[in-house]
């Protein structure tokens, strides 16, 4: 073996195995943890506002909608009155 491939030698018995796991947890892992559940919660909080809010603007407008066509049959009827009349009048001035 060359200087070269002994240098290579040395360095693996030097350095850890490949691909091996510790059965450590750092504590920066576990901050990094709750944090991010701690915002997950915090997503879902402000999406159940909104939720909430949208529902309360559903009923709003369903209200609103039931108005408007009780208000459109009203409309409907005194058109379908005065569509009434309207032929009276065109028969009666028919006559004269």
């Amino acid at each position: 073996m060359s200087d070269h491939d002994w240098q290579k030698d040395d360095r693996r018995a030097n350095s850890p195995e490949p691909w091996h796991l510790k059965k450590e947890v750092n504590v920066s892992l576990i901050v990094g943890l709750l944090l991010q559940a701690a915002a997950a919660l915090w997503w879902a909080a402000g999406i159940d506002g909104r939720i909430l809010a949208l529902e309360k603007s559903d009923v709003e407008q369903e209200a609103s909608l039931k108005e408007s066509a009780s208000a459109s049959r009203i409309v409907a009827d005194r058109l379908t009155r005065i569509e009434t009349l309207l032929e009276t009048l065109v028969k009666q001035r028919e006559r004269n």
